[in-house]
């Protein structure tokens, strides 16, 4: 038993953690996620059920659909958190990317209470997207009519801002980082820009939506 399982059995009363090998599956309405793993890995899924007391004590406005904690040959711990989603907009009601961040920022809230009570700290964190149709706020190619296609043509020019600036929806969308506003939580960590990963999920011939990714590195 390792020293992460004896923490896990000593100070949660319900483990919701499971031991991954290879490889993890995360679902949510006909839409699949394969994640290969590297290292000693675990994954929570459903985590706003699998962590409903904490969840009522932090009270996370939402919650992404899962989580796996890696520890690195080097000894290091990695969160990679996951959220599906079949579409995702730039504003909106649950399909908005401002929706998502959110769910990523209760997730992250969860995983760090955690996290403490283990006495664990990340070295890094994740994000993950894996969707089916970004339309909505996927950046297209600057084209001769696409300031007239647009409702606002300033969103196709080169981002600008200064770093402390939330950059607008289709910019973050596209740049392989995401900026989490605070929604309430005073942790420094919302003052940074973490990876995010944006995975496109394929239609199958049974109908569902599926994707393997890469293999996980440390990093």
């Amino acid at each position: 038993m390792t020293n992460f399982e004896r923490l896990r059995k000593t100070v949660l009363q319900n483990d919701p953690f499971t031991k991954c090998d290879e490889a993890v599956c995360f679902s949510e309405n006909n839409m699949f996620f394969d994640m290969k793993l590297l290292g000693e890995t675990w994954c929570v899924k459903k985590l706003d059920e699998k962590f409903k007391p904490l969840k009522k004590v932090l009270k996370p406005l939402k919650c992404a659909d899962g989580a796996v904690w890696m520890l690195t040959d080097s000894g290091q711990w990695v969160l990679h958190i996951i959220e599906l989603k079949k579409t995702v907009t730039r504003s909106g009601n649950d399909t908005s990317w401002e929706h998502i961040k959110r769910q990523f920022v209760g997730a992250y809230r969860i995983c760090k209470m955690v996290a403490a009570a283990l006495d664990i700290e990340f070295e890094q964190v994740i994000f993950y997207t894996a969707f089916v149709n970004d339309d909505d706020i996927a950046l297209r190619t600057v084209g001769p009519s696409d300031a007239d296609n647009t409702e606002n043509p300033s969103v196709l020019l080169p981002y600008r801002g200064t770093p402390d600036d939330m950059p607008p929806p289709r910019i973050e969308w596209a740049s392989g980082k995401c900026r989490l506003e605070d929604y309430g939580w005073s942790d420094s960590y919302t003052d940074k820009a973490y990876t995010h990963i944006s995975v496109r999920l394929t239609k199958s011939k049974d109908g569902t939506y599926t994707s393997i990714f890469p293999r996980l590195t440390e990093g």
